[in-house]
């Protein structure tokens, strides 16, 4: 697969386990300037994790490192039982599944792109046709046409003929919210996510989700202004019918009515609360482990292939495994007495064990060495010139006949 589709599946994974984990941990708490943070944070990190490249640390984990090689072996085993395609030569030129998926793909980005190009064009177009004026020294762009109050950036929309004098402060306050705290800012980058992860489900709840915090900012910010807020509820209620004008703004009557006029009648959340928002970090922290373990298999894959192609398949477990000529006492002598212990690891008391794996080949021959487990970059590079050196081996067979082994083996250095 193609690196750029791995990563819109990564990032695609990654949004629909940020959305499961708000509604399951935030999104019944009143912390909305948190809540603010942490969904766009969760669109962030969805977009970045997949980029972020911490494989050579992987590497020099031993759990994480056999897990990405267990995983490699795993696929390798399934392309190795997928039957191969028979082609005719006659037959005509179908497109494939994944092809197909990936015009249709285009087409939903295309789509989506022009009705974001609409949605903005709509605005300008209202932005047009409207007159700048000031209503209660705050100044507004009157449309000559019936819609609901609105906002988008600093502009804030009105049909004046509509607007009843008794509402006019809270609508105002409502709608300078928006327009103050950049709330069209977050819609937009909702809406551009949206083009690109269009056939995602969980990429327009989450939308959803930032659109509706939004408005309980608005509402929480207009009933702190007047105190009593049962009467902005009315007002809310009267807007029901209106015309709703274009998705990227900041609509006063929105969906959703219900959950808004709940949120407001809900007692504050205690400020120990905010602790949960902490727990995303082990999301995210596993998020980016599993995406680099997977770059690591991918690359163990390419090794596996590449070595098969030159000498064939290489087996993990045998019935008759490799062995040191004389026997691993032998083997251990033989390393005893070999080994170079570096003056500067000495010198730095550097010692411990050095994992070092390697493929004992049909003749016994021992090649593709390397270290899983490193303790240090010189005693790494006197294991690897060692076990280079290391005289043919026993080939491991099976029903009889020799094949290439994995095998892995410490090489041990300790300070006198």
């Amino acid at each position: 697969m193609a690196p750029e589709w791995i990563y819109l599946l990564k990032a695609n994974v990654g949004i629909a386990l940020f959305y499961a984990f708000y509604k399951l941990f935030c999104q019944r708490d009143t912390f909305f300037q948190w809540r603010r943070y942490a969904l766009l944070s969760f669109l962030g990190i969805s977009l970045i994790y997949p980029l972020l490249n911490i494989q050579d640390w992987v590497k020099e984990q031993p759990a994480m490192y056999e897990l990405a090689d267990y995983y490699a072996t795993w696929m390798m085993e399934e392309e190795m039982t997928t039957p191969p395609e028979v082609s005719v030569a006659e037959a005509p030129q179908v497109p494939s599944l994944l092809t197909l998926c990936m015009y249709l793909y285009y087409i939903g980005v295309i789509v989506m792109s022009l009705r974001f190009l609409m949605q903005l064009g709509s605005v300008c177009w209202m932005r047009w046709k409207g007159t700048r004026t000031l209503v209660d020294g705050q100044r507004i762009i009157s449309i000559p046409t019936e819609a609901d109050p609105f906002s988008f950036f600093g502009w804030i929309f009105l049909y004046l003929p509509g607007l009843k004098a008794e509402s006019r402060q809270e609508i105002l306050k409502h709608e300078q919210t928006h327009a103050r705290q950049w709330h069209s800012m977050d819609v937009i980058l909702c809406e551009l996510i949206n083009i690109v992860c269009w056939f995602n489900p969980f990429a327009w709840l989450i939308k959803t989700e930032i659109r509706l915090n939004l408005e309980y900012l608005a509402d929480h910010k207009v009933a702190e202004s007047i105190g009593d807020c049962k009467q902005y509820q009315y007002h809310l209620l009267n807007l029901v019918n209106k015309n709703v004008q274009t998705g990227l703004c900041n609509n006063f009557n929105v969906s959703h009515l219900k959950r808004r006029i709940m949120m407001m009648n809900k007692k504050r959340t205690h400020t120990i609360g905010h602790i949960k928002y902490a727990l995303f970090a082990p999301l995210a922290g596993a998020l980016l482990l599993v995406s680099n373990i997977s770059c690591v298999s991918s690359e163990i894959k390419e090794e596996m292939l590449k070595s098969r192609a030159i000498e064939g398949e290489v087996h993990k477990i045998c019935e008759e495994m490799p062995d040191f000529p004389g026997g691993m006492v032998e083997c251990m002598k033989w390393l005893a007495n070999n080994v170079k212990y570096p003056e500067e690891a000495i010198q730095n008391k550097k010692e411990g064990r050095v994992i070092v794996q390697f493929v004992v080949n049909k003749d016994g021959s021992v090649m593709d060495a390397k270290v899983v487990r490193s303790i240090d970059p010189l005693l790494d590079k006197e294991a690897l010139r060692v076990i280079n050196l290391m005289p043919k081996w026993k080939p491991g067979k099976n029903q009889g006949e020799a094949v290439r082994v994995r095998y892995t083996m410490p090489v041990m250095f300790k300070l006198k």
